[in-house]
């Protein structure tokens, strides 16, 4: 190649092409793990989210600017300890799938609470919303885990030691 002749200390292009297929697939699977009150925090957040559904005008107004904000500050913190958000479009193909699969149950997981608050009552909704969230959160965590192994595989990258619990 004339290029590699005249630039001797050009790095071949297929070497540096998966070097940044790495980095790409490393920036998903190499971040520092959930904390573990996030599943605890996540809970309580649901319940009272949607037990203002059954309070006044103004606590639900209030509820949601609060859990909005909430959302906001814990996006924020994770983009600082992970020194990135990484976009879902440009991710491995299996984090890609996991993250499809997580909004699919996540959705189910919102049309089941909200037709038991119209169909039995707020407080049965509030009990299932603080239960289902959590567990669709842990659920995704598992499977992202385990996808983020496969895509690093699927890289040639070495897999980390598994996974230890949280903060």
């Amino acid at each position: 190649m004339e290029t590699q002749a005249a630039y001797p200390n050009l790095p071949d292009p297929a070497e540096a092409a998966a070097s940044a297929r790495r980095a790409q697939v490393l920036v998903y699977t190499r971040g520092p793990a959930t904390p573990r009150w996030l599943l605890v925090a996540t809970g309580l957040w649901a319940t009272l989210y949607t037990a203002s559904f059954a309070a006044g005008d103004w606590v639900q107004i209030g509820a949601q600017l609060v859990g909005a904000a909430l959302i906001g500050a814990f996006v924020a913190y994770q983009q600082k300890r992970r020194g990135v958000v990484p976009s879902m479009s440009a991710a491995p193909t299996p984090i890609r799938s996991a993250f499809r699969l997580w909004l699919l149950v996540y959705g189910l997981s919102v049309v089941a609470v909200v037709v038991v608050f119209i169909g039995v009552n707020w407080w049965v909704a509030s009990l299932l919303a603080g239960v289902a969230l959590p567990l669709v959160t842990w659920d995704y965590e598992r499977r992202y885990a385990i996808a983020g192994r496969q895509a690093e595989a699927e890289a040639g990258i070495e897999s980390a030691a598994e996974p230890g619990a949280g903060e």
